[in-house]
């Protein structure tokens, strides 16, 4: 698989613990990943949510065919449990004095579904998870984190309405200020397609996201997006059209900053094994104070899944995540993540080898006395998963190696174990 995304996220620089991305273009890799290299980047991308709502609205199915967490019954509550263990050997990434921890986490899940088999003209999809943490190094630091969403889709003849409303919260570090904070991510979609003629369609979208720290220091923020287009499809493989999108983000550290952009969006899929999902435009930064006034610049968003054979999967990434900083007043972040990964399929498991590099910079919106330099980071992650008890349960293990250079130096080794059983 291959990606690049360009768009705005939550501000805040970690190494989260155990979540993955929640966004609907995470969500290709998420899938058909075993350690998804999204579980080991920065919170930054963590809680990225795409503003690309012109690709969702060409393609609304999930990628690739990893197994889930749990087995839906139609129309019924399906749940499950996780329990989950995690060795730190820098939990709050300190340069001088290192930190171990070992963390264990009970997750209950529950989801309900109305139509996971698809074709119904009214979907209803609800979900949430409970991550109960007990730290055995800071027990000050033990709480609980939340993440549940509901879903809601109406499908006509000719025109589709999707609505979703989503809440992701994530424990951890933040590298710059060594300080562990939990932050909290709202987010609300609106989404709507019609089909004008056999081979057009129009779309339009509308979203918010909002986010919240419980730590002193740390500022939160608020994006909105809407997002217009149409999309011509030439056969069942290959769909293009151009996207106009505006999008404003406000935080209380930072000044406001615009952005107006057109592009043109494309689609490609062949069977099963590859599918891509590309666009490339221009657009127009505006922020308030007159320190940078108007900036141009190009944009695009590539998503591809390729399966070698039933056996192998080669994906990589280019992510690119802009956000207002939670820590440094008048500050963008500009998050660069490059990865690639290789998964290994067998009979009832898994195994993947991956590594990461993320680059991070940080812009000046207006004159500050602080001045920060550019973050580099590396990671090496290996991971395997299988299923157990006919399906009904599934272990997963990973380990990852992480080396940042930059505005702090440190070097940080994460082994994790999970079991989970099925209800």
């Amino acid at each position: 698989m291959i990606k690049l995304i360009d768009t705005y996220a939550p501000p805040m620089r970690n190494q989260p613990q155990h979540h993955r991305l929640t966004s609907a273009i995470a969500v290709i890799s998420a899938g058909i990943s075993t350690c998804s290299i999204a579980d080991a980047a920065t919170l930054n991308s963590q809680l990225a949510t795409s503003t690309n709502l012109g690709l969702i609205g060409m393609s609304t199915e999930r990628w690739g065919h990893g197994p889930s967490t749990a087995s839906l019954i139609k129309g019924e509550i399906s749940s499950a449990i996780s329990l989950t263990s995690i060795y730190d050997s820098n939990f709050l990434l300190d340069e001088h004095h290192p930190s171990d921890e070992f963390t264990t986490m009970l997750s209950p899940k529950i989801h309900y579904g109305s139509d996971p088999e698809g074709g119904a003209p009214i979907t209803i999809a609800a979900d949430y998870e409970a991550n109960v943490r007990f730290h055995s190094e800071n027990s000050d630091l033990d709480g609980v984190n939340h993440r549940g969403g509901f879903m809601a889709k109406i499908k006509g003849s000719k025109s589709t309405i999707t609505t979703e409303a989503r809440y992701h919260s994530t424990s951890a570090t933040d590298s710059l200020t060594g300080t562990f904070v939990t932050t909290g991510l709202t987010s609300l979609r609106l989404l709507g397609s019609y089909q004008v003629a056999p081979k057009t369609s129009l779309y339009a979208g509308l979203s918010h996201d909002a986010s919240t720290y419980d730590a002193p220091g740390f500022v939160a923020y608020q994006t909105m997006n809407a997002q217009t287009g149409f999309f011509w499809s030439a056969d069942e493989r290959f769909s293009m059209g151009p996207s106009f999108n505006y999008s404003t983000m406000r935080s209380d550290g930072t000044e406001s900053h615009d952005i107006g952009t057109v592009s043109i969006q494309s689609r490609y899929k062949l069977a099963e094994t590859v599918q891509i999902l590309a666009s490339i435009g221009r657009n127009q930064a505006n922020t308030e104070d007159e320190f940078n006034g108007h900036r141009y610049g190009l944009t695009g968003h590539l998503a591809a899944y390729c399966q070698i054979n039933p056996l192998w999967t080669w994906e990589s990434a280019i992510q690119h995540v802009t956000t207002p900083s939670a820590t440094q007043t008048n500050y963008l972040v500009k998050d660069l993540s490059l990865t690639t990964s290789i998964i290994r399929n067998f009979t009832a498991s898994t195994a993947s080898l991956g590594v990461l590099v993320e680059l991070q910079g940080y812009e000046q919106l207006a004159n500050v006395t602080n001045t920060l330099v550019d973050d580099s980071r590396s990671e090496i992650i290996i991971g395997y998963q299988k299923r157990i008890l006919n399906g009904r349960s599934e272990i997963k293990s990973n380990a990852r190696y992480a080396l940042n250079r930059g505005n702090s130096r440190w070097e940080q080794l994460q082994l994790m174990a999970e079991i989970s059983i099925i209800f």
